[in-house]
């Protein structure tokens, strides 16, 4: 289990714990380790490589995202010996860019491409961002649950509720 902090840092594990400062896990199938990740509304993002039998799993707001901690653990399984073209990912329900406002300090920080103007407001597409950085280093599996967390009720949104209850 992830101690989650909205950072970029990963770790490779063998053993069961929970892991400080943390927000992305990496193991390998021989370890039989269940890894868990809690969201409500950042991206739970899940890698695997059958081939290697190396899994994990990556807890990625903005500002994971931001310092690319995605990048950092498909370099992880990389240096694990995994091919890129064997990694699937899949991304679980998390807000969408119908629903994630930002303001002019964050869309300062990222790319126009992934900014949308609407309505006088600005929304960040953090989805086509993560798979826009994924094919580029020649990632191709990339699976995405359609589930916006703001607009369904059956999830937990941090940005809807205030709450710190998580998936």
């Amino acid at each position: 289990c992830l101690n989650q902090t909205h950072s970029d840092n990963v770790k490779i594990i063998s053993s069961p714990g929970i892991y400080d400062n943390c927000d992305g896990i990496i193991s390998k199938i021989k370890n039989q380790l269940t890894l868990v990740v809690k969201t409500a509304d950042c991206l739970p993002i899940f890698m695997y490589d059958n081939i290697k039998g190396i899994y994990g799993i990556i807890h990625a707001g903005w500002k994971g995202v931001y310092k690319k901690i995605h990048l950092k653990a498909l370099n992880d399984f990389l240096d694990l010996n995994s091919n890129s073209k064997d990694i699937d990912i899949f991304i679980g329900p998390s807000i969408r860019e119908c629903c994630l406002e930002i303001k002019e300090d964050l869309i300062k920080l990222f790319d126009n491409k992934f900014i949308i103007r609407k309505d006088d407001k600005c929304y960040l597409n953090l989805i086509e961002l993560i798979t826009f950085d994924f094919n580029k280093l020649g990632i191709e599996n990339i699976k995405i649950d359609k589930t916006c967390t703001y607009e369904n009720n059956e999830c937990f949104s941090y940005r809807r509720n205030k709450s710190e209850l998580r998936m």
